[in-house]
């Protein structure tokens, strides 16, 4: 982190905690691999409660791992990153018992010891997971460049934004849940060919997550404030977090409009376009757009959120347009269920 120009307090205590973070991607990969298969099913509870103890056990040991509470040692930020990863290993564990005791689920984990490893399957795997990761890569690289950045004004705005952003985390998964459920029924009336139930689901998700990220928006136009002294009781971090949050208002929508969109599109299995779109939206435009307003331009940490802001901008835009469109000529949008092919 030192040679990314973080400061060097930040630099000196995070070193076992990113090893710890590191260790517990592999155990929520394969969490997520069990959380797609049931939502596929149709099945987003069982998720969803994993996912609540999975935080309340996550809560609990950072409570206990960072201030060395009930005769556990005092790691300080150590600790948050040991309880992470506990909570994390937690999750797919949690997964294979329900889908092993589970009536409803034990016929499938047989099926799974019954299969043999299949290189089709595989392809089919990365060809539609490949592009989706990138998309989702590239936001999540756009953010964690404007947070760098952040680091580079001074301890204080880097405070601040991680203030901004555990908030934007926290609306951010209602929205990608109305995303999911979105993929879900979509592509229900996808497999049964009916073009208007795909746009009446697709456009159903967009409007509901717009409902949410509106009220999300209001509060935290007119409570920024409030919000950041709960974090923090340094008036330099909460001023700066409560411009952020004025910024974070506006992009809260685009935020839910992209999200929900992509997952309409995904659930007609067009992932190709998307990644791309998301190439524009946060490698050419975020990110550069980013630096001008927050340097070349001197608006700071405002600038540099809102260089985010342009690039979900960006993505909303595309991610509806291309769904609207597919959605408009039943053509194009089953082709990839190869109805169509005859006429190539």
């Amino acid at each position: 982190m030192g040679v990314i120009g973080q400061p060097p307090e930040v630099v000196a205590i995070t070193g076992n905690y990113y090893t710890y973070i590191s260790i517990s991607i592999i155990p929520f990969m394969l969490f997520q691999a069990f959380k797609q298969f049931l939502e596929g099913t149709g099945n987003t509870r069982i998720s969803m409660l994993i996912t609540l103890f999975s935080v309340v056990l996550n809560i609990l040991l950072n409570y206990l791992l960072i201030f060395g509470k009930m005769g556990f040692p005092q790691m300080g930020i150590d600790g948050a990153g040991l309880a992470t990863l506990i909570s994390r290993l937690f999750m797919p564990v949690a997964f294979w018992i329900v889908l092993r005791y589970n009536q409803s689920y034990s016929r499938y984990f047989k099926f799974f010891g019954n299969t043999r490893f299949s290189i089709l399957k595989q392809k089919e795997l990365v060809r539609m997971g490949l592009p989706i990761s990138g998309q989702m890569s590239l936001e999540f690289l756009s953010l964690s460049l404007i947070t760098l950045m952040m680091g580079w004004i001074s301890t204080a705005s880097l405070a601040a934004n991680q203030i901004v952003q555990a908030m934007i985390n926290f609306t951010f998964m209602v929205s990608n849940g109305i995303a999911a459920a979105s993929t879900i029924h979509v592509s229900h009336a996808y497999g049964k060919r009916d073009v208007g139930e795909v746009r009446k689901n697709g456009f159903a998700g967009i409007h509901l997550s717009t409902l949410f990220m509106s009220v999300a928006a209001a509060v935290f136009l007119f409570g920024g404030e409030f919000i950041a002294s709960l974090f923090s009781s340094s008036p330099e971090v909460i001023a700066i977090a409560k411009k952020i949050f004025v910024v974070v208002a506006f992009f809260e929508l685009l935020d839910g409009l992209q999200v929900t969109a992509l997952g309409a599109l995904r659930g007609i299995m067009d992932v190709k376009k998307a990644m791309n779109y998301a190439i524009i939206s946060y490698i050419f435009v975020s990110i550069p757009f980013a630096y001008f307003a927050g340097f070349i331009l001197g608006f700071g940490e405002m600038g540099l959120i809102s260089g985010f802001a342009v690039g979900l901008l960006t993505a909303s835009i595309l991610f509806i347009s291309r769904f609207s469109r597919k959605c408009s000529n039943s053509h194009t949008l089953f082709i990839n269920l190869g109805y169509e092919k005859k006429k190539h």
